[in-house]
């Protein structure tokens, strides 16, 4: 952008008439960057395990695994599975690609469907891992990844609101809240709020499921 440096105004006779005449002297507006130097992320994989998932929750997992290549050997690891609003755990916290043997024995014993789809529930157990890891590394890159729109028995409306009153205070502490929309049955808008409240995070659609891996790594080298 430019930006106005001086401003001269004066007066000009032309072909017998009186005109005034401004000039105006730019300058390129500098620009201000923020370089942040981090020597570890924590990656939060918050994962919809609801039955609409069930033809492609296997894909998924074995995605989320495949994401263990592209991260650094200091980098943390956490795994949250959602459903129903009565249906959200955190697998496992904190854990490191060292662990892999344990983390893969996690993962497979969610290659299973339940439920319906809630978003409020599992953000909930992000703030929790959040308050309780920091200490160990305050960086975290969040993957949501759902391929649905919320069925909660309270309103539509009072979800968001819910979901906001937890995302919106955590903005300052995320590097990256990032949405993944599968499919064509997702709510796009919510998603692209939801990955507005963090300094790197952004809404991707995933047309096939093989795509987590490729859009997580993506996202890490941002």
């Amino acid at each position: 952008e430019m930006c106005i440096r001086d401003r001269y105004k004066g007066e000009l006779k032309l072909d017998g008439k009186n005109l005034n005449v401004v000039a105006i002297n730019y300058e390129k507006e500098e620009q201000v960057s923020e370089t942040k130097v981090v020597e570890s992320i924590h990656h939060i994989h918050v994962l919809d395990r609801s039955y609409s998932m069930s033809r492609d929750i296997d894909t998924l997992i074995d995605n989320v695994i495949e994401t263990f290549k592209h991260i650094g050997p200091q980098d943390l690891i956490s795994v949250i599975w959602f459903a129903s609003e009565d249906q959200c755990k955190v697998l496992f916290k904190g854990a490191s690609v060292h662990m892999k043997d344990m983390i893969i024995k996690k993962l497979d014993s969610i290659r299973d469907c339940v439920g319906c789809t809630c978003f409020s529930e599992p953000l909930k157990q992000v703030k929790e891992v959040m308050d309780d890891l920091e200490d160990l590394c305050p960086n975290f890159n969040v993957a949501f990844f759902t391929d649905g729109c919320t069925v909660t028995p309270w309103s539509n409306q009072e979800e968001k609101e819910r979901i906001f009153n937890i995302l919106e205070p955590l903005s300052s502490r995320l590097l990256a809240f990032n949405t993944i929309g599968y499919g064509n049955w997702y709510d796009e808008e919510l998603l692209v709020k939801m990955a507005s409240n963090s300094m790197f995070g952004r809404f991707t659609h995933s047309r096939m499921i093989d795509d987590y891996s490729t859009i997580f790594k993506h996202e890490y080298e941002n």
